[in-house]
């Protein structure tokens, strides 16, 4: 289970023609910083399409470095991410208590 430390930026966003909600967000223990795609479910529930984790290092991402990856796709592992959808239900709310004001 992921513990949310922080959220840095929440807002809405458009992927492939449907309504979602972007968040970056640190998680306790990391060392990187991870964005969320999710989105709310006909069934109420939050569902997380996507997952990235932030390795930018900007001493060397500052121009075109083809032998390192800024953003890594988590999703594949999202077996792994969640044991259930409570789990990930948790995890979504815990990112929406933690918005920053604005």
């Amino acid at each position: 289970m992921y513990t949310v430390q922080s959220v840095k930026d929440i807002r809405n966003v458009e992927q492939n023609g449907e309504q979602c909600m972007r968040a970056i967000i640190e998680l306790a223990g990391q060392k990187h910083s991870y964005t969320a795609l999710f989105k709310k479910s006909s069934e109420e529930t939050y569902k997380v399409l996507n997952m990235y984790r932030n390795e930018a290092d900007y001493t060397v991402d500052w121009y075109d470095n083809s032998l390192h990856q800024a953003y890594i796709n988590v999703a594949d592992q999202k077996q792994h991410l969640f044991q259930n959808s409570d789990e990930e239900n948790n995890f979504v709310e815990q990112i929406m208590n933690k918005k920053p004001s604005t």
